[in-house]
């Protein structure tokens, strides 16, 4: 038991330089930062832990003020309650998301090792060329959704400087937060659990708002990071998906071309191939390639599963009560038009994210329907039996669809889209009503 203990806090602690390599110059050192993914590295070890346990302290006690601060509120002002109970809904998400990556540690390092790191080979095939366009085609699905992150940056920004601008030369807040213990010199007004006397303001102002900075600059960089991954991870497994279509649909060139290596010449017509058993050989040995491709494929969707599954249901089920919460807020919000602002600028966001995942994941999904479909298009009825067999196999295997799930239950699809903008909707108009 204590040896696999030790075991399992070493495999926990192990570095891997492609990962590392990757979380730099695909993700700009964000997860190192928001501790996605901690640098457990020599020279950096204690660093990395000592700044992953200050962004959860600083967060805890954020989400129990600002759950302090909305209790007070509701008594006043329905605005910023729905205001205040939007930002501690993304704060423990962020705690959430942060807690399973950290528990996830391994399989978060496979996924992008085995994926992105090292490419599954072909070995003595050249696909130099098609891995070029493929790619090509998979950054420029990418990058126009790569905006998101910045777009938090914004959003991030407009909630600590603009709005409470805004609302405390323009809005109306219908109380007195002096009277009910408010800390208004900070950038978000709070009541803090504690008296704080007029010469100790300054300490305060400059302590607070430190803490309130510290924490929007974990909660942009944690979200930003998680939805860069998020992006990357299963784009990647898309463009495994396409790399596996293409070469199945190919098999006869392959085929052919692995022919002309071994034996020094071109096999016959396209009929008579199948009734040569050097041809049939060659076909096997491409067949047993797109075998393989295709276990590694559904080990992978597995990883990813394993690490996203947690984050991606509490994205759903977080982004459709910050939706709600934030067409109140707007609907209300006229007596204070910076937190209006921001409320609808985070709706925005919250369905850019959900409109996201459900089209990664329903792009998935659709690619495993070409995937069956593309085995069933090759000259399988011209094969021999053994091979016969083997195909058969692969279609019934390709017949279970890849599908992601948030918490294991819900798939990310359109429909799923769909139904949680209904049911956003559906609690805005109950919560509406009274």
């Amino acid at each position: 038991m204590f040896e696999r203990l030790v075991k399992g806090f070493l495999d926990f602690c192990e570095t891997d330089d492609i990962v590392d390599n990757i979380m730099r110059k695909d993700y700009f050192y964000s997860p190192f930062v928001s501790g996605l993914y901690v640098n457990l590295k020599e020279g950096y070890r204690i660093m990395s832990i000592a700044l992953l346990v200050s962004n959860v302290g600083i967060s805890m006690f954020h989400m129990f003020v600002f759950l302090r601060t909305t209790l007070i509120v509701a008594k006043y002002n329905f605005t910023l309650m729905t205001f205040l109970f939007q930002l501690f809904m993304i704060m423990q998400f962020t705690v959430t998301v942060l807690a399973v990556a950290t528990l996830r540690r391994q399989d978060f390092r496979r996924t992008h090792r085995e994926m992105l790191g090292e490419f599954f080979d072909y070995t003595g095939e050249d696909h130099t060329e098609l891995l070029r366009v493929l790619r090509a085609e998979e950054w420029a699905e990418k990058k126009r959704l790569l905006l998101l992150p910045v777009f938090l940056c914004v959003i991030g920004a407009n909630c600590m400087l603009l709005a409470p601008i805004l609302d405390n030369r323009y809005g109306d807040f219908r109380f007195d937060r002096h009277e009910s213990g408010f800390f208004t010199d900070v950038p978000i007004p709070l009541a803090y659990p504690w008296e704080i006397r007029d010469n100790e303001r300054t300490f305060y102002f400059v302590f607070l708002t430190g803490l309130q900075l510290a924490t929007a600059f974990f909660i942009c960089s944690l979200i930003g990071s998680a939805t860069l991954a998020c992006i990357n991870v299963i784009s990647t497994l898309n463009l495994h998906i396409k790399y596996l279509i293409r070469n199945i649909e190919d098999i006869e060139g392959r085929a052919e071309r692995l022919f002309a290596s071994l034996y020094f010449g071109k096999p016959g017509s396209a009929d008579r191939n199948f009734t040569d058993p050097r041809y049939l050989s060659c076909y096997k040995i491409c067949l047993n390639k797109v075998f393989s491709h295709h276990q590694k494929i559904l080990f992978w969707k597995g990883l990813i599963q394993s690490v996203f599954s947690v984050p991606i249901g509490s994205a759903y089920s977080t982004g459709t009560l910050v939706i709600a919460l934030s067409l109140l807020s707007i609907n209300t919000g006229t007596s204070l038009p910076g937190t209006a602002l921001t409320s609808t600028m985070m709706c925005i966001l919250e369905v850019c994210i959900m409109a996201l995942i459900s089209v990664l994941g329903q792009r998935t999904t659709d690619l495993n329907e070409d995937l069956r479909r593309s085995i069933y298009n090759i000259r399988w009825y011209s094969c021999n039996g053994p091979i016969k067999s083997d195909i058969s196999i692969l279609q019934e295997v390709s017949l279970r669809p890849i599908v992601l799930k948030g918490f294991g239950l819900v798939a990310c699809s359109l429909d799923t889209f769909s139904n949680v903008m209904n049911s956003a909707y559906s609690y805005f108009n109950v919560i509406n009503a009274f």
